[in-house]
């Protein structure tokens, strides 16, 4: 009798046993699950575990100051990044401690909104450059190149834009503004531009802005047939006659035949703004004037 209730004492504590265990479960997963705020994360030791429970901390609640909690700048950096993607203010940019980061939310913003004061925010100079020509390129403002410090990129942005501009409005005049190291490269670079508008108007009064004899004689005679873009020696003429016949030809595909990639997006560019196809924005190179392209095309 007394083994009989022994053993059924042993089997009564055991069941007894089980039942608060699964309660004691059960009650620290529905603390996990109620609570989402600071003591969850304070009571972890470890620094990156703790900075990982900030950030999920913050992707739950969409609260991107649980983000300032966190001690890794890296960590730290992605938590906000996470939640301001593709609303970027220069706020947020701010928030953020690695350089890299930084200048990569601020080339964003600059693309997105199409204003190049942001430009101005980025601190590796390479980005900053390519910032200002993303959004020379895509505002078709020339003054912007000015901000470019590398002269070389500079007179490359310069020259394509005042180029392509010259062509679109038929104003050789705009030609003048070309930049050059001497006298003899600048009135090359002009000359050939002088020609290419020429060449597309029927005012051969235009040429007398020429100042080569012999191609100003060329120039006012008109060419024989029409101008084959892979003659021109100089790169900003062959750019520009490539842009100019791709514009002309209505068809997006041509833009593929424009040398330079700076042009060449912004070849894409109109096309897809002009005709809605956001499409058309996958082939331009620069990320900047991309996301600026979706943004406007309808994508």
């Amino acid at each position: 009798m007394t083994e009989e209730w022994s053993h059924e004492k042993r089997k009564w504590l055991l069941a007894l046993m089980g039942a608060a265990a699964v309660i004691i479960v059960l009650l620290f997963g529905a603390s996990l699950l109620i609570n989402r705020g600071e003591t969850r994360c304070e009571r972890i030791m470890l620094e990156g575990a703790k900075d990982d429970c900030w950030k999920a901390v913050a992707e739950e609640t969409g609260n991107s100051s649980y983000c300032d909690r966190i001690a890794g700048a890296s960590t730290h950096d992605a938590c906000i990044s996470s939640l301001v993607q593709g609303n970027e203010t220069s706020a947020t940019c701010a928030r953020l401690n690695e350089t890299i980061m930084r200048d990569i939310c601020f080339g964003s913003l600059a693309g997105t909104s199409n204003n190049a004061t942001y430009c101005g925010s980025i601190s590796t100079g390479t980005m900053k450059d390519s910032c200002y020509g993303e959004i020379a390129a895509s505002t078709t403002d020339p003054v912007l190149c000015s901000q470019i410090s590398n002269m070389s990129l500079r007179v490359q942005c310069n020259n394509g834009l005042y180029a392509q501009l010259a062509l679109e409005r038929m104003n050789a005049t705009l030609c003048k503004s070309m930049m050059a190291d001497n006298s003899t490269v600048y009135n090359y670079l002009a000359d050939n531009c002088i020609l290419q508008v020429a060449a597309n108007s029927t005012d051969k009064s235009i040429c007398s802005e020429v100042t080569n004899s012999t191609l100003r004689t060329q120039c006012e005679s008109g060419p024989s047939g029409p101008i084959s873009c892979d003659t021109l020696s100089d790169e900003n003429s062959r750019n520009v006659c490539f842009y100019n016949e791709a514009i002309q030809s209505g068809v997006p595909a041509n833009c593929d035949n424009v040398p330079g990639s700076s042009m060449r997006d912004n070849c894409y560019y109109q096309f897809a703004t002009k005709l809605g196809n956001p499409a058309l924005c996958a082939n331009i190179a620069g990320p900047n004037l991309r996301s600026l392209c979706e943004s406007g095309s309808g994508g």
